[in-house]
């Protein structure tokens, strides 16, 4: 609905940055960030202005060029009102061009448990079968981008996963944990790599691959013979940046397909199965 005059209305945007964080090392590791403080608008922006970052919870001797640094809470706060006098403005121009210097601003700390990693190659084959099986098989290849070693990996998978399995070109992957994300819809798996792999050193790469089975139920429903399917093709989640993502759906017994929401790259039929395939 349209803002009509003197009304106000809350409006919550999400952001998502890439190439703002750089790693160092010396006797620690060191993380750098350097971010614009305050939202890029073509308006003018008056009133309490305030932001707020929050870093790591292993962060350590965190530093601002100017925000306020709570070390308890690992945050760093910026308030207009700090720097209106020296700005000598009581308002901020749009795309915060009189902030001056004061649009950027750099955070550092130190971690030795977060690194720069990165899924270089993510394949996801999701098979469903008229006999009630619904099975997800995820090969990722993960990079070690940072400045130290790391091996722990933690993804997110369906809360109703069962079967799971976690395995690379050896064998079964030891030290998998899965627990409650406290989510509706997730858990976390957690994959300890020196359980009975070798942590990962920067710029190594590890292949490895996650499988388990979802209810049925909960994604398939039956009208006669027609079957509708309704499911997210992002069955598992994780916080590092994904590359080249392929996911292949392969329906078996499925001679045609009456509709579809998204469109696939490509679709496939052969002795009465179909395959659909999605790139990102």
């Amino acid at each position: 609905s349209p803002l009509l005059p003197y009304q106000t209305k809350t409006i919550k945007f999400n952001h998502i940055y890439k190439n703002i964080i750089s790693y160092g090392i010396s006797e620690n590791q060191y993380i750098n960030i350097s971010l614009i403080v305050f939202p890029l608008l073509p308006y003018k922006l008056e009133g309490e202005i305030t932001a707020l970052v929050w870093c790591p919870k292993e962060a350590s001797d965190i530093h601002a060029d100017w925000g306020f640094v709570v070390p308890e809470i690992d945050r760093v706060s910026y308030t207009y009102d700090f720097i209106k006098d020296e700005i000598g403005s009581d308002f901020i121009t749009p795309f915060l061009e009189n902030l001056g210097d004061k649009k950027v601003d750099r955070i550092n700390y130190y971690d030795d448990t977060n690194t720069k990693a990165e899924m270089k190659e993510i394949n996801r084959e999701i098979f469903l079968s008229p006999w009630g099986i619904l099975r997800v098989k995820d090969e990722f290849s993960i990079e070690n981008l940072g400045e130290i070693d790391f091996y722990t990996i933690s993804l997110k998978i369906p809360k109703y996963a069962s079967n799971v399995n976690v395995f690379d070109d050896l064998g079964e992957i030891l030290g998998v944990n899965i627990k409650n994300s406290g989510a509706s819809d997730y858990q976390i798996l957690t994959i300890n790599l020196i359980q009975n792999r070798m942590m990962m050193k920067p710029n190594t790469t590890f292949n490895f691959e996650v499988e388990y089975n979802l209810p049925f139920e909960n994604y398939v429903s039956l009208n006669w013979f027609q079957q509708s399917i309704q499911i997210d093709l992002l069955t598992t989640i994780y916080e590092y940046l994904g590359k080249k993502q392929t996911v292949t759906i392969i329906i078996d017994g499925c001679y045609n397909i009456d509709s579809i929401t998204e469109t696939p790259e490509a679709i496939q039929s052969s002795m009465g199965t179909t395959t659909l395939t999605y790139e990102s």
